[in-house]
């Protein structure tokens, strides 16, 4: 009987952490989906910078390049309450970064 109820009890504390899981996965969803249009603009952005080259042969960057361009935007945006807020300070330092660096 002791091993029906130990077993019981391991289930029920599995069940438990499944169902945070299942929070904490929606709860990232929701904040990815919630930063998505800062996504297309970096990858919008990217893709232009990307076709200057046929333009300008001088114009040739990587995606490394711009990957740490974003991440330099993400690190040096200034923080805000406010995730409307937040977005728009992601977007216009990324964008500022990058005129200031193509």
């Amino acid at each position: 009987m002791q091993v029906l109820r130990d077993s019981k009890a391991k289930s029920d504390d599995i069940n438990a952490q499944q169902a945070v899981a299942r929070r904490t996965e929606a709860d990232i969803h929701e904040a990815r989906l919630a930063y998505a249009p800062v996504a297309r603009q970096g990858a919008t952005a990217f893709f232009v910078v990307l076709s200057l080259h046929h333009l300008q042969p001088m114009y040739a960057f990587s995606v490394q390049w711009f990957h740490r361009l974003f991440v330099r935007a993400v690190e040096t945006s200034p923080p805000a309450e406010e995730l409307p807020e937040r977005l728009r300070h992601l977007r216009t330092f990324l964008m500022e970064l990058l005129f200031r660096q193509v």
